[in-house]
């Protein structure tokens, strides 16, 4: 099974510029899911998803940003991937559906952690309820400073983005 996954900081969505860039991407490579980071949208128009995710990706749960900061986005393209449910809070979301050619459940999560250690600690402590919640297959993405699930039994593997 391919998962075709972007995980970008978008750095701001409120040019066109940008839409069209992200769409280009997920275009060139076939990309099922994205997670997208801080962008900088408090209220996303219908017309942005549908841009940003091209002809594939329809669906999109996303968490505001809060004035000129942070603001994510999880899309992906339903034909691939079915959400079952979600949690949004402001430095995360998490999706779990199914990957509908395998129907195997899994759980996406897109981070935005915050330069302060109190914060990230709290951060961290909500995405390891949330994995430990259900044993499944699940994918983190997104800004990380730092992550330790296994001091409570849990492992990830992080992609460190710059």
């Amino acid at each position: 099974m391919n998962l075709n996954l972007l995980t970008w900081n978008v750095r701001g969505m409120g040019k066109s510029e940008k839409i069209k860039a992200v769409c280009r991407l997920i275009s060139k490579h076939g990309i099922k899911i994205a997670f997208l980071q801080e962008t900088k949208l408090e209220k996303w128009k219908p017309w942005m998803i549908r841009r940003v995710g091209n002809t594939r990706m329809k669906e999109a749960i996303l968490a505001p940003s809060e004035g000129a900061s942070g603001g994510l986005c999880v899309t992906w393209d339903p034909s691939f991937f079915k959400k079952i449910d979600s949690i949004t809070r402001r430095r995360w979301i998490s999706v779990t559906g199914f990957v509908l050619l395998s129907n195997t459940k899994i759980r996406l999560i897109n981070v935005y952690a915050s330069n302060n250690a109190t914060e990230r600690k709290l951060l961290f402590d909500e995405i390891s309820e949330c994995i430990a919640a259900e044993e499944i297959p699940t994918v983190i993405g997104g800004i990380l400073i730092a992550l330790n699930l296994q001091r409570k039994g849990l492992v990830a593997t992080i992609v460190k983005q710059t």
